[in-house]
């Protein structure tokens, strides 16, 4: 009794803690430096691996169960780091490229932070999802139309009309994490709340407002008009039958055909000549596909810049630096700018071992998903997750410290709803008092 008592207000502030790191991250979607600044990011890394920590040894979860279930992770972070020696020994294997050493780190530090943000996201899931989900479960459409009303309203005030003749659309908040507010919410009303048409209606008349008005991250850009057709999938199958296991078949599936569009698109480029944004990612996945096949399918490691050493290259680059007020070194934009795949990026860097791993990895958790269909929490967590590996599969991901941030929670999450002991409904392990 008088260690539980000494332990009571440890406990509170620890609680109190992970509140504290949600809403620096919450207050990240307006102001993105938070995390870009590299001393602030590493701060706040710092206490989310204490916490992570705690809650991995308070709980036993690195038994033999858990490793087993997620062998592929742990061997995708194993090649990862095999990568790094022979990246630092060598001046990079592929001559079509530029190298520098000082990159490796920056290339590679998704490594360490990958792991840490997965356990964290376990350990913000265990600590507060019942206080925000029976929050939700009052609020969630209020909650909704604030955060996308916030979003074309301040994409209006502070959007930048330069990206906006470029791209048709401009924003503000950070997409990296407005997608995953938005999805968290969607999916856990999609499963939760009785009103699912109404649901849908809301979110629907967001997207026609922020794809006609041109204001707006959230359903603007292309990946979020792929969220909304996956939101779209989710409530005509749970809506009209609950047909569930279907719905993570069809989720299944369309991973499949995102790798497709990745690594066979790339090879007819051409056909995607008018659309300007879409034609130059594909020519960059083309040239870093090539580089792993010329180098056997070994990757071409770290310190290794993103795009080649070609004229048109270089060119575009220098464009892009005028336009960005000449800052730094030109050629480091080579380095920093990437090229907006995180899958081919895990091909381009560490070759056919860490693609399929990491790609195992992700299988791992869609079949673990599939037996547990019918545990609402398993349901809308992998929903949100799969939002996010698309997000990352056309899109900076592990590159980007907020991305790799939403990632790694959305998949910690999944990963301990799929381990949970609790055979409770979700409506039943929140305290609705």
């Amino acid at each position: 009794m008088i260690f539980d008592t000494i332990n009571i207000p440890s406990r509170q502030n620890k609680h109190r803690l992970f509140w504290l790191m949600l809403v620096y991250l919450m207050f990240a979607v307006a102001y993105p430096i938070l995390f870009r600044k590299t001393i602030l990011f590493l701060l706040y890394s710092l206490f989310a691996s204490y916490l992570a920590i705690g809650y991995l040894k308070q709980n036993y979860v690195f038994n033999v169960c858990f490793i087993k279930k997620n062998i592929w992770f742990f061997l995708f972070i194993f090649i990862c780091i095999l990568y790094l020696i022979p990246s630092f020994l060598f001046s990079g294997w592929s001559n079509d490229y530029f190298y520098n050493s000082s990159f490796i780190l920056r290339h590679a530090y998704f490594i360490i932070f990958f792991p840490v943000y997965i356990a964290f996201g376990m350990a913000i899931y265990h600590n507060l999802s019942s206080d925000v989900n029976s929050f939700l479960l009052r609020r969630s459409l209020s909650c909704l139309c604030l955060i996308l009303t916030i979003d074309i309203i301040t994409a209006i005030l502070f959007g930048n009309t330069e990206f906006r003749e470029w791209n048709g659309y401009t924003f503000f908040l950070e997409k990296a994490i407005i997608w995953y507010i938005v999805c968290y919410i969607f999916f856990f009303s999609l499963v939760n709340i009785k009103n699912k048409f109404f649901l849908m209606t809301i979110t629907s008349v967001f997207f026609i407002l922020q794809r006609s008005l041109g204001y707006g991250h959230m359903f603007n850009a292309a990946t979020g008009i792929a969220i909304y057709i996956y939101m779209l999938f989710a409530y005509l199958l749970l809506a009209a039958g609950n047909s569930r296991r279907l719905l993570v078949l069809i989720f299944e599936t369309s991973i499949v055909f995102v790798l497709l569009f990745i690594f066979i698109t790339p090879f007819f480029s051409d056909a995607f000549i008018s659309d300007e944004n879409t034609y130059w990612r594909l020519e960059a996945w083309k040239s870093n596909l090539e580089s792993v096949y010329q180098n056997y399918g070994f990757g071409s490691g770290f310190g290794t810049s993103y795009f080649p050493n070609e004229i048109g290259i270089i060119d575009e680059v220098y464009r892009y630096w005028i336009r960005e007020g000449q800052v730094g070194n030109m050629i480091d934009y080579l380095f920093i700018r990437g090229q907006h795949s995180s899958l081919v990026n895990i091909f381009f860097r560490t070759g056919f071992l860490g693609l399929i791993c990491f790609l195992f990895f992700i299988n791992t958790l869609c079949r673990q998903t599939y037996i547990k269909t019918s545990n609402n929490e398993v349901l809308f967590l992998f929903s949100i997750f799969i939002c996010g590996f698309f997000n990352i599969s056309v899109h900076v991901g592990l590159e980007s410290p907020l991305f790799l941030i939403t990632l790694g929670i959305s998949i910690g999450s999944l990963i301990y709803s799929l381990n949970s002991y609790s055979n409770k409904p979700l409506l039943e392990s929140i305290n609705l008092n």
